[in-house]
């Protein structure tokens, strides 16, 4: 099976090829953990120079085309999709911009697949919803992290009735943490918090902070570490902080590099987010990589990272009563870390993650192979 991975988008500011995939992870470890199971991967991708290189049983294609890194809702990257479709591949993995999937549909062999990738962010509202409705009747498949949230797509018609629906994180990690923790030890009573994510709305950190307090009625020695880069909502949580007499108990560490996260992680005892939506949740996984044991919100990317809390305590977004119930329960009977990276690298590790998606992949392309074989496109 051949697979072409495509991005239509890229940073400014990246220098060349070898920065775009040193920073690119997600993409880099979905295509290198295919191509470690015997699929022929090639990745596409738009850049500020054309290039190539093979890593890791990729072949990666950099191509420009002279328009901007974040392309504008009418600038189509038709080069970028021709080489593409020049693979004759048997399936088209599209990330973001499903406005590209027509012309792709157009171009392409009728027995070659397109699926498109969910990335977070909220639904699509008018007049944008009925231009991807009428763009994504060309995809065979969606993949999103949570199956709720691809059937929540087709119900509102998004999606068209044929296409199949897989759920599949968009990422994992290679992160691995120092065995022994530095710093947590709630068995003296003493459990080690850590947020790492944005202080923004969406995350609610306030939520997470009256919950914290009020974990700290029956756990007064608990302690609350937060990481964290964009940070609009700083000024507001000092003084939530403040005002919940917990100062001494909460420690605001700005942005900590990412090299500097494995060590980070390695100090805390639960993972907390109060996040009401995600597109798959980033700083979850790195922290059940390095063992940390989770308590955070039962939105559907969680239910799914967790296996409906088969390893974490979940909460009702917006509810610090919750929340607080979720972090004791965490405090009082979270498994030792070994037993948390085990369930880790079974269920959410990229070799776990390209063993689901190449499942999916052959699904799609079976399809794909019938309906061309004595069907319309």
């Amino acid at each position: 099976m051949h697979i072409v991975y495509m991005n239509p988008h890229y940073d400014a500011g990246i220098r060349g090829p070898d920065e775009l995939l040193a920073r690119y992870t997600a993409s880099t470890g979905w295509c290198e953990a295919l191509a470690a199971m015997d699929t022929r991967v090639t990745c596409v991708q738009r850049f500020g120079t054309d290039a190539a290189l093979e890593r890791n049983g990729v072949s990666y294609h950099f191509v420009s085309d002279g328009l901007p890194p974040r392309l504008p809702p009418w600038a189509m990257p038709l080069r970028t999709l021709r080489l593409a479709a020049s693979h004759e591949p048997d399936l088209i993995h599209v990330n973001g911009r499903p406005t590209t999937l027509v012309p792709l549909r157009r171009i392409t062999p009728r027995s070659t697949s397109l699926v498109w990738q969910h990335h977070g962010g909220p639904d699509p509202a008018f007049p944008r919803r009925r231009i991807y409705a009428t763009f994504l009747r060309c995809a065979d498949a969606a993949i999103f992290t949570s199956r709720e949230q691809g059937e929540a797509w087709k119900s509102r018609g998004l999606l068209p009735f044929r296409a199949a629906i897989f759920a599949v994180q968009e990422a994992s990690t290679y992160m691995e943490c120092p065995s022994a923790p530095q710093f947590g030890d709630s068995g003296a009573g003493a459990p080690h918090v850590l947020w790492v994510g944005r202080l923004n709305a969406c995350k609610d950190p306030i939520t997470v902070l009256h919950g914290f307090a009020e974990m700290r009625v029956q756990s007064p020695r608990a302690f609350l570490t937060m990481a964290y880069s964009d940070a609009p909502m700083l000024d507001r949580v000092r003084e939530e902080i403040a005002r919940l007499g917990i100062t001494g108990a909460v420690r605001l560490r700005g942005t900590v590099p990412h090299n500097a996260m494995p060590a980070l992680y390695a100090q805390a005892d639960i993972f907390v987010l109060g996040s009401h939506a995600e597109g798959c949740g980033f700083a979850l996984l790195e922290a059940m990589a390095c063992g940390v044991y989770p308590a955070v919100t039962g939105i559907p990317p969680f239910r799914v990272l967790t296996r409906n809390g088969e390893m974490g305590a979940l909460w009702e977004p917006g509810d610090a009563g919750s929340c607080a119930r979720a972090l004791l329960a965490a405090a009082a009977g979270r498994p030792p870390a070994a037993d948390v990276r085990v369930f880790f690298d079974r269920h959410l590790s990229w070799p776990a993650v390209a063993a689901r998606v190449r499942a999916a992949y052959a699904e799609v392309v079976a399809t794909r192979h019938r309906r061309a074989a004595g069907g319309p496109r």
